[in-house]
């Protein structure tokens, strides 16, 4: 039995409303890392099971495009009512 908990239109709503942004420290730890291991200028990001896109939004100034796939329609709805990044595709 299969459960599709990210599903509803209503989880979604709510889990893109209530769900805490990271901690500067970790953001700021995972640049500092990309930047270590890579140089700018950095081309793509891809962000898997992105949800509503929290960690999307996060990559975007940082990368040329970033793709972010989920498999929850609802959860990528959420996603693309954000306005202001260009630069992500949501699939």
């Amino acid at each position: 039995m299969s459960y599709q908990l990210f599903e509803g239109k209503d989880h979604a709503s709510i889990y893109q409303k209530y769900r805490f942004a990271p901690p500067a420290e970790v953001k700021n730890y995972i640049l500092q890392y990309l930047h270590k291991k890579k140089k700018p200028p950095h081309v793509l990001a891809v962000d898997l099971g992105c949800g509503t896109g929290q960690n999307s939004r996060l990559l975007a100034p940082h990368f040329q495009e970033v793709v972010a796939i989920d498999v929850s329609e609802s959860q990528l709805e959420e996603a693309r009512a954000v306005q202001g990044y260009p630069n992500i595709t949501y699939r």
